[in-house]
């Protein structure tokens, strides 16, 4: 089994399975070509007032001697993409993401398929208002129905029952399939930085910071993630999660820069 990227045993596995390639082309089998060595998403929080911000990205392929054709602008990397030859230096403007995606081109002439990472140069939401009280814990609604997506979701109305939270337990709405909540509340970011959210649910889940969407998550069992630069205040928070039918399910955390992972329960939001 692989190690997890994330885990600093990745490098060392990256190394090793470059050594591979060689034996399995000429025993003829078939591979997955992997996504080139440095083709990682990248957010870089704003830098003072600088509306721009130059990062640079460094590709290595994962097949020796392979080529890496790429592009900036979204399209599919083609025969007339770029072909890499050295470090790529992308202008990032402010708010705006840029895609860089890119194809693996073999020795051989196999293609791999297209792969792709989102840098972001991102500015710091600023912090709302504080709320008319800090009562501890999430204000929710409760919404009845066999919703198909989170954006059906959205827009539901109106809603069976109403009340105070101070966890995400969803056993306490006595309901098992055909449901949804809305949870509302506020947490306060003690100082500027880059926050990070996680968020699982069970069928789906969708987490709003500021009005703007930070998470969409439409898987049923992945935690996804999310990097979001705070000022220091409060912010307001809504989650959306739905139930259609079989087992379901619920967690939110949040981390503070240079922080471990918490709850975002009662002791982290205020409403």
């Amino acid at each position: 089994a692989s190690t997890r990227r994330a885990q600093p045993a990745w490098p060392d596995f990256q190394r090793r399975l470059a050594g591979q390639f060689a034996r399995l082309a000429r025993d003829a089998v078939g591979y997955r070509i992997p996504a080139p060595l440095g083709l990682e998403t990248a957010l870089i929080v704003q830098q003072g007032e600088a509306p721009q911000y130059r990062h640079t990205v460094t590709l290595t392929p994962a097949v020796p001697g392979a080529a890496i054709r790429y592009t900036l602008d979204g399209s599919e990397p083609g025969e007339g993409a770029q072909v890499y030859a050295a470090p790529i230096e992308v202008v990032l403007e402010l708010d705006k993401p840029v895609q860089l995606r890119t194809v693996t081109v073999l020795a051989d002439g196999r293609r791999s398929g297209v792969q792709a990472a989102t840098l972001r140069y991102r500015s710091y939401l600023p912090a709302s208002d504080a709320p008319q009280s800090t009562s501890a814990g999430w204000e929710y609604r409760v919404y009845e129905g066999l919703f198909a997506s989170l954006a059906e979701f959205a827009i539901a109305q109106p809603p069976a029952a109403q009340g105070v939270a101070d966890s995400l337990d969803l056993a306490r709405f006595g309901r098992r399939s055909r449901f949804g909540v809305r949870f509302y509340g506020y947490m306060r970011a003690p100082a500027d930085g880059a926050y990070r959210f996680a968020l699982q649910g069970d069928d789906r889940s969708a987490l709003y910071i500021d009005g703007a969407m930070a998470i969409g998550n439409d898987s049923h069992d992945r935690t996804i993630e999310a990097v979001v630069p705070l000022r220091a205040g409060w912010h307001r928070l809504r989650l959306d999660w739905y139930q259609r039918e079989g087992g379901m399910s619920l967690s939110l955390r949040m981390a503070a820069p240079n922080q471990d992972w918490k709850a975002l329960d009662a002791a982290e939001v205020k409403h």
